[in-house]
């Protein structure tokens, strides 16, 4: 029985796939020494090493990219429905974001919000009002309240004087915890780095 020798090029249509295809086969060890006479293939040898190469890759569910990594499509398909949601998670994130910052928009121009600074504008006037009304008080106490002691006096000075820092100390406090909220919501949300 007489061996058919056939070119790579003919090779190469007899099984349907370019002539690259078939030299990658080679470089591979796909298409081995016995395949291969000279600069001509084995006909039947190269057919059956082909057929024997993509049935070991098909059992494996495993392809092969162009680049020539070998790919299993499970784990491809995972990946990509993973992208997939994420990419999904992201638009509805987006989505959100947009909604709240239209609707923070709108509740700004119907006055039901104030922007940061004129709100502790007005914090500011109710503190120094607050102030001045209990530093009034402190004065005023030993002219409303006959027989106060010149100790009992200072006593009540002392007191106001002592809630006047706390609330000083608070409005600093909470001034701090207030921005560093909202630097870090707009660090979570990407806005600021």
């Amino acid at each position: 029985m007489q061996i058919q020798t056939v070119s790579q090029s003919e090779l190469a249509e007899f099984l349907s796939c370019s002539t690259r295809t078939v030299r990658e086969y080679g470089e591979k060890g796909v298409l081995n020494k016995d395949c291969k006479k000279g600069k001509h293939y084995d006909l039947k040898a190269s057919v059956r090493a082909v057929t024997d190469h993509l049935r070991t890759v098909a059992s494996q569910h495993l392809a092969e990219a162009d680049d020539g990594e070998t790919l299993n499509p499970t784990v491809e398909n995972a990946r990509l429905n993973r992208a997939r949601t994420r990419q999904a998670e992201v638009a509805t994130e987006k989505t959100e974001i947009e909604r709240d910052l239209k609707a923070a928009q709108l509740d700004l121009i119907q006055g039901n919000l104030m922007h940061m600074d004129d709100a502790y504008e007005v914090l500011a006037r109710i503190m120094t009002s607050a102030k001045s009304k209990l530093m009034a008080l402190a004065n005023a106490l030993p002219t409303r309240i006959h027989g106060m002691s010149a100790e009992e006096m200072q006593i009540v000075k002392d007191s106001v004087y002592e809630i006047l820092i706390e609330l000083a100390e608070d409005a600093g406090e909470f001034d701090g915890q207030v921005r560093t909220k909202a630097a870090t919501r707009l660090q979570d949300e990407g806005l600021l780095k």
